[in-house]
């Protein structure tokens, strides 16, 4: 049996092996805790503020005593502030609306006061003692109900009262807003300036015993509450936006020039992108109508089974401890930690592992707007750089963690904006051949740099042609880890028509080479000090794993389009990886024209986009360590995102201790009080970055063994190395984690002492054969479809 199950080929000192059809789980509480509240004002926001989510909205809460906030934004509502000393307006993600929670109490006379986000249940909770009673608000965003819900309560009867006041965000004039009452409803409807948003918030309370008033002053809605036991709020929204290809079919720049407050002339035409869209208001009226006969429990219960299983399905344990103090001081002694209480640091590390993937779960979920440079979070009248998708490195970064921590269907919102934008893209795909060209092109794709929910941009020096392959990468992963042919089929287009438009642009060289001319390194210039170049490794890394992924899907799906045999010609002649020497050693080259290193401490690594996302600098040992040169030369401290590549990229190396520097790096210095990412100002994809990174250093399966070179594929022919602990820092001496996915279909888990694997987890969901690697040995195994191979060393 055990001869059936596992072929050797390097022997592995294994003491037993079984299987079962289970596989354990392990996943623990995580727990954002603070003594105070945030400051109500921006900067309180940004640092200290906790974040729920479900994907259709946003909501940020504070924790005051006497005035508590709790802000909302909707991921479609894009407004336009005006930056007087720039004499711009900007467009970008904005918030909608705002509940202002006011009690007598104040918080220097309260005693007790704790303020919590527990991210494994997507729960927020507010306590204090005030004159003997104990006072309670727990607050939830659900996504099965699509409704923002608190609860306030309190240990003794008759003690709830408040007055709850509903507003609208940032009001005329650059959107047009009113309150209404409704029975006891409070509606809040709006418009922005710009782009012509419609959209409308609906809150209710209900009350258990006590009374209640509800009315109108001016454009806000307010509730009094007296004497209650307890209170539900709910809280709904919605617009008028519809993310379908005519959004983008017209562009939208997010910069517009004027010397005054008045908008923009090139803004007057941009609310024709959503004309005839309906505000969908009994959708909006019918979900607050099902909250509040649901009722608090059941939308907790309900939620909570919903939100929970996502978490629990993937944990690590580094043998942190949950220290009981605020989570800015568990920050702030951070690094003294690490060698005064080291249970403290690896709960951080777990923290902001589990972190990651909370915000992954708050803003990206199947139905909703993806995840954004700020997720689905803005409390400002217009988010830095839009808020929205940009497409040199921060939008795919946000899905690097999608799959190996075990969050498959959060990658779908990914899909359906490529998918929305898809004709925009096309058609400045043939705009950019004809203008920078001279070519006429047809049935092409390629994406732009600074994308957002009203605009598909165009190829700039901000990125270059390598972004179309770049961004399908993480849909290609859709395949690796699962073999789903309907993705694969679905992503087609997006995979042949990228490879299509790059063969046409790419240029032949008189040494038979095929290069990118233009070709960019994104936000960085040229020896020359020019943004423009040659055959960027950016462009040309990124071009080959395009075709490497196209090809390999031609065999997969059977087709036999034009054009597959330029791509098999261009592929061995795109010379994507160029070694330069520097007195450090060889390096990895950004610049063809590079005469010596070049690039300083920049805070992009794009010549490294072949090791992280991509696979082709893993290929050979001197390009490993060319790459290791590189990152020495780049340096160590940069922004958040940046860290987070630089993260992701020496854990690649198989360097752990480099790794852990990394990680420190970021959770020292590039992190808020409340762990969003800080660029600054806040970014999130140093969050789902950093997890990323962490998830790469426990476990890799980008390697994969030689495909055959001729005939069809199917997913049984891929067989990748799953790497347990290829990264290990001698601090993480001790540990486990599981639920973790590894390329080819399986669900991995693992438990180590002295930084050496002891029990390995394997199930397999399609029954593929894998190369196991524990240290420096490889063993081959294939286990059945559904099964699980414990391995104990």
């Amino acid at each position: 049996m055990i001869r059936s199950f596992i072929q050797t080929l390097l022997s592995i000192p294994i003491i037993t092996i079984l299987l079962t059809s289970a596989i354990p789980s392990g996943a623990k509480d995580y727990i954002l805790m603070d003594e105070a509240p945030a400051a109500l004002d921006l900067q309180g926001w940004e640092n200290a503020s906790f974040p729920l989510g479900n994907g259709y909205m946003g909501v940020s809460f504070f924790g005051g005593v006497e005035k508590e906030l709790w802000q909302v934004t909707d991921p479609t509502i894009y407004a336009n502030s005006w930056e007087k000393r720039r004499k711009r307006h900007r467009i970008g993600l904005s918030s909608a609306v705002e509940l202002y929670f006011e009690t007598e109490h104040e918080h220097e006379s309260v005693s007790d006061y704790s303020r919590q986000l527990d991210i494994m249940r997507g729960l927020g909770t507010t306590t204090y003692v005030a004159d003997g009673v104990t006072f309670t608000r727990e607050q939830l965003t659900s996504y099965p109900a699509n409704v923002f819900s608190a609860r306030i309560s309190a240990d003794k009867n008759g003690m709830v009262s408040f007055r709850l006041r509903a507003r609208h965000s940032y009001p005329e004039p650059r959107r047009t807003v009113q309150a209404d009452i409704e029975g006891d409803v409070i509606v809040l409807t709006g418009m922005t300036e710009v782009l012509k948003t419609k959209y409308q918030a609906r809150i209710a309370v209900e009350v258990d015993e006590g009374d209640i008033k509800v009315s109108q002053s001016g454009n806000e809605g307010i509730v009094e509450v007296t004497g209650a036991n307890a209170a539900t709020v709910c809280l709904t929204i919605g617009t008028n936006y519809q993310n379908k290809p005519e959004v983008y079919l017209t562009s939208t720049h997010f910069y517009g020039y004027s010397d005054s407050a008045a908008t923009p002339p090139e803004f007057e035409d941009k609310g024709k992108k959503l004309e005839g869209n309906p505000l969908p208001v009994e959708a909006i009226k019918e979900r607050l109508t099902q909250a509040r006969a649901k009722g608090w429990e059941s939308i907790k219960q309900e939620h909570l089974a919903d939100f929970q299983p996502i978490m629990e399905r993937c944990s690590i344990d580094l043998g942190g401890v949950l220290p009981e103090i605020p989570i800015a001081e568990v920050r702030g002694n951070y690094k003294s930690d690490k060698i005064e209480n080291p249970a403290h640091a690896r709960y951080l590390e777990e923290l902001f592992f589990q972190y990651g993937r909370y915000l992954m779960a708050a803003s990206s979920r199947p139905g909703t707007l993806p995840a954004g440079l700020q997720g689905t979070w803005s409390w400002k009248e217009s988010a830095p750089w839009t808020g929205g998708y940009w497409l040199n490195i921060n939008f795919q970064m946000n899905y690097w963690p999608t799959f190996s921590t075990n969050l498959t269907e959060m990658i779908g919102p990914y899909l359906d904006q490529l998918q929305a934008m898809y004709p925009r893209h096309q058609y400045l795909a043939k705009l950019y051949a004809k203008d920078e060209l001279g070519k006429e092109v047809d049935d092409v794709w390629t994406v732009g740099h600074s994308n957002h929910a009203y605009d598909a941009a165009e190829i700039t020096s901000k990125g270059g042609i390598g972004g179309g392959p770049f961004t399908l990468l993480p849909l290609w992963d859709w395949y690796l880890f699962t073999g789903d042919t309907e993705i694969l089929e679905e992503i087609w287009p997006l995979l042949y028509k990228s490879s299509r438009f790059l063969v046409q642009v790419m240029q032949e060289q008189e040494d038979g080479k095929i290069l990118a001319v233009p070709s960019y390194s994104p936000e960085n210039k040229s020896p020359e000090g020019v943004k423009v170049a040659k055959g960027t490794a950016y462009d040309q890394q990124m071009v080959y794993e395009g075709h490497l992924m196209t090809l390999t899907a031609a065999r997969i799906l059977g087709k036999d389009e034009p054009l597959l045999d330029t791509m098999r010609d261009h592929l061995p002649r795109l010379d994507p990886v160029m070694i330069g020497s520097d007195p450090l050693g060889a390096y990895l080259m950004e610049f063809r024209e590079e005469k010596a290193y070049h690039g300083g401490s920049h805070r992009h690594i794009s010549q490294l986009v072949g090791l992280v996302p991509g696979t082709i600098i893993s290929q050979k040992p001197e390009w490993i360590q060319a790459a290791q040169t590189t990152l020495n030369l780049r340096g160590d401290k940069s922004r958040g995102w940046a860290l987070a590549h630089r993260l992701n990229s020496w854990a690649r190396t198989h360097d752990g201790d480099r790794s852990l520097v990394l990680l420190d790096n970021l959770l020292s210095d590039r992190v808020y009080d409340n762990l969003w990412g800080k660029h600054a100002p806040f970014q999130i994809d140093a969050n789902f970055g950093g997890t990323s990174g962490i998830a790469e250093m426990l476990l890799q399966s980008h390697v994969l063994q030689d495909l055959p070179d001729e005939g069809p594929l199917g997913f049984e022919d891929f067989n990748f190395l799953i790497h347990i602990l290829p990264a290990i820092p001698k601090e993480w001496s001790e540990g486990s984690f599981t639920g973790m996915k590894a390329r080819g279909g399986f669900e991995v888990g693992a438990n180590w002492e002295s930084g050496k694997a002891k029990r390995v987890t394997v199930k397999s969901l399609k029954g593929n054969a894998a190369r196991l690697q524990i240290g420096d040995q490889v063993q081959e195994i294939k286990i059945a479809k559904g099964e699980v191979g414990i391995f104990d060393f």
